[in-house]
């Protein structure tokens, strides 16, 4: 009972330590780019449409390789 009493209490939530918590935005701190620099000499690949057989494997490299041996490129 003790070890349920235990874990109880690291479960509730303590919003005292996040009062002491200082965010980026209170430091000052500029916010992140919502998509990152990339080269823009880099080759494109262009992507397969999405539909249920090219979505076979939860990888998408194996998605990739799947949909590129169907299309014989």
């Amino acid at each position: 009972m003790e070890r349920y009493k235990q874990h109880r209490e690291f479960l509730k939530a303590n919003f005292e330590i996040l009062d002491k918590v200082q965010t980026d935005r209170q430091k000052g701190l500029p916010a992140y780019l919502f998509q990152k620099e990339y080269d823009k000499k880099a080759k494109l690949i262009a992507l397969p449409d999405i539909n249920i057989r090219t979505i076979k494997k939860n990888n998408l490299f194996d998605c990739l390789e799947l949909s590129s041996l169907s299309s014989g490129t």
